[in-house]
């Protein structure tokens, strides 16, 4: 997940050890992707699905993004 304007990187997961996704058998295509905070800093966060395969293939399977808004109410 990254800040759209200062395209500072705020969560990252791999699938390296715990550090966020887990892949169920390779072969049959299922990952699970567990609950994570992302700070609430305002503004568009863009998000990505890559998969960087054996060879160094990468291929992004889902892109998209979302907004965090300022609080207003109090």
């Amino acid at each position: 997940v990254r800040n759209a304007r200062t395209k500072d990187v705020v969560l990252e997961l791999t699938s390296v050890g715990t550090a966020g996704i887990e892949i169920l058998g390779g072969t049959g295509g299922r990952i699970i992707i567990g609950n994570h905070e992302v700070p609430a800093a305002p503004g568009v966060h863009l998000y990505d699905l890559q998969i960087i395969f054996p060879d160094g293939e990468v291929r992004t399977y889902l892109t998209g993004h979302y907004p965090i808004h300022t609080q207003v109410t109090t």
